[in-house]
């Protein structure tokens, strides 16, 4: 069994003055060191997902194959700096400032992706929600179509002075007004629901939509305190595609030249044109030499997106 390198950097930090940038989420200080690389990524991938393999659509996919990669590849430099540190390293050295570069690249990609995780989610509940207040407000005016027959009903007997056809026709045109109002109040708490998921959705969005910026900035910073091998900028043309809510669209982007592996974060630093204003660009499936781009709108509606291209900053982080 190999020494906790948490408590070890803890430690040399006292004395070199290296400071460890903290776990974006609490399971990266959490996860106990095991032998191998593989019972490590399993027993991350268990505590995030509770499942032995990840589950559920691409864009659910990736938030969970982010935290379990972020959260080993955390473990190995962190093992990376204790060694450095134990060698002499002060953190002034080049090799630590790249290695805590690294550190921090991760915790700002988690960062992001947490932030646009919970913006996801909300969007999923207004989808829902729109979707019960159409069923409501069908519900709704289809009691209200039975009220109105039963009330012309009540007028009928009326009119022919039939006392028995009198009583029978009040009291269904009484329950009907009253199931009417109760599915009509239904209708409008739904309608209040959507609009309070419509004004978070903005709020949760703008937040994602900051974090995605400020991770670009930050994450153009730190590659310059690595080796010009490990970083690559470039421009990736965008296709014409319609993205529909919920339904993220994906296209293919080929690395300028391909890494030795697929362990490299990448951030889009710039989207051209207005074709992009309202689309969230992010990555999926790495592989050395490229790695597929998915594309989700931030609103509730699907949107035909023009051509046009996005700035990508890859980084090899381990």
């Amino acid at each position: 069994m190999r020494p906790d390198p948490f408590a070890l950097v803890d430690a040399l930090a006292l004395n070199t003055g290296v400071s460890v940038p903290a776990p974006a989420d609490p399971l990266g200080a959490g996860v106990p060191a095991v032998p191998t690389v593989d019972e490590r990524l399993a027993a991350l991938r268990m505590a995030i997902t509770d499942q032995e393999t990840p589950i559920g659509p691409p864009m659910r996919n990736r938030p969970i194959a982010l935290k379990v990669f972020a959260h080993e590849t955390r473990l190995d430099l962190l093992e990376t700096l204790t060694q450095q540190l134990l060698n002499g390293a002060s953190a002034t050295d080049a090799e630590v400032k790249a290695t805590v570069a690294r550190l921090d690249l991760l915790r700002i990609a988690l960062a992001t992706s947490n932030a646009q995780q919970a913006a996801d989610e909300v969007r999923l509940a207004a989808v829902e929600a729109k979707a019960t207040l159409t069923a409501s407000a069908t519900e709704a005016n289809r009691l209200d179509i039975i009220a109105l027959k039963a009330a012309d009903v009540l007028l009928q007997a009326q009119d022919a002075k039939d006392a028995t056809a009198i009583a029978a026709a009040q009291a269904t045109a009484t329950q009907a007004r009253s199931e009417a109002a109760t599915a009509q109040k239904k209708a409008e708490d739904d309608a209040a629901a959507v609009l309070a998921l419509q004004a978070q959705l903005a709020t949760v969005q703008a937040t994602a939509n900051a974090a995605q910026v400020s991770a670009a900035a930050n994450a153009t910073a730190l590659a310059g305190k690595l080796d010009a091998s490990a970083v690559q900028r470039f421009t990736t043309p965008t296709p014409q595609i319609t993205v529909a809510v919920g339904a993220p669209a994906t296209f293919n982007v080929v690395l300028p030249k391909p890494f030795a592996t697929n362990q490299y974060l990448v951030f889009f630093t710039k989207a051209s044109g207005a074709a992009l204003l309202n689309v969230q660009l992010s990555d999926t499936a790495k592989l050395p030499g490229s790695f597929t781009a998915t594309m989700q709108q931030t609103g509730l509606a699907s949107l035909a997106v023009a051509p046009s291209s996005a700035e990508v900053l890859a980084i090899l982080i381990s």
